[in-house]
């Protein structure tokens, strides 16, 4: 799957527990995500379990987002939790994700109960991922129980590298009266598997 050089802008996704409001792919053993701009997508999951995402894709064997500038996305969820507004990757095991030279720029994930995660870019799965040269700022997360990763969240990775991002003015907040919790920035990563890597980034003025 190839998917080039195009502009994906304005388009809504409502009351659905998908992910991708400007583009979803599911399932190609090769994914190619190459030069488009991704503009003001809004994903709307109302009160149906959460979802979000402007560019969502999955892939068996290898995934390249290389490029592309995916600004301005939201992801808004009244009664469920929501993921990252910008981009949501999954990866099966075995499999390698190149995520490079993109800029991922204000994107808001919110939701009024559940929690938030990725305001910028959530990859999940059991890829091998490398995460480089992007500029992923003024990203952000809102959640009234717990909101993880303003920037970027990582789970379940075989292996993550990140290395020569700017990672810039991303933000959370969650509702303290209902027991929330935020947890950053920046970057959250959780369970990384047998390597994690983060070399030359410049990580800076990010709140929680």
């Amino acid at each position: 799957v190839n998917v080039s050089s195009n502009e994906l802008r304005n388009n809504y996704y409502y009351q659905g527990s998908g992910d991708g409001s400007a583009l979803y792919i599911s399932g190609g053993q090769s994914v190619m995500i190459v030069g488009n701009t991704v503009i003001g997508n809004k994903h709307s999951s109302g009160t149906s379990a959460g979802a979000g995402g402007a560019v969502a894709a999955s892939a068996a064997s290898a995934m390249t987002i290389a490029g592309n500038v995916i600004s301005s996305n939201t992801s808004v969820g009244i009664s469920w939790a929501v993921r990252a507004a910008g981009l949501i990757l999954s990866g099966a095991g075995g499999s390698v994700m190149i995520v490079s030279n993109n800029t991922i720029c204000g994107n808001t994930a919110s939701t009024g109960w559940g929690d938030s995660s990725g305001g910028g870019v959530y990859v999940l799965g059991g890829a091998a991922v490398t995460i480089r040269g992007n500029n992923i700022s003024s990203n952000s997360a809102h959640a009234n129980w717990t909101s993880c990763g303003g920037g970027l969240r990582i789970v379940n990775t075989v292996s993550a590298t990140v290395s020569g991002n700017t990672i810039s003015g991303n933000t959370l907040s969650s509702s303290s009266g209902f027991g929330g919790s935020a947890q950053g920035g920046g970057i959250y990563v959780m369970n990384p598997g047998g390597t994690l890597t983060l070399t030359e980034n410049n990580i800076c003025q990010c709140h929680q």
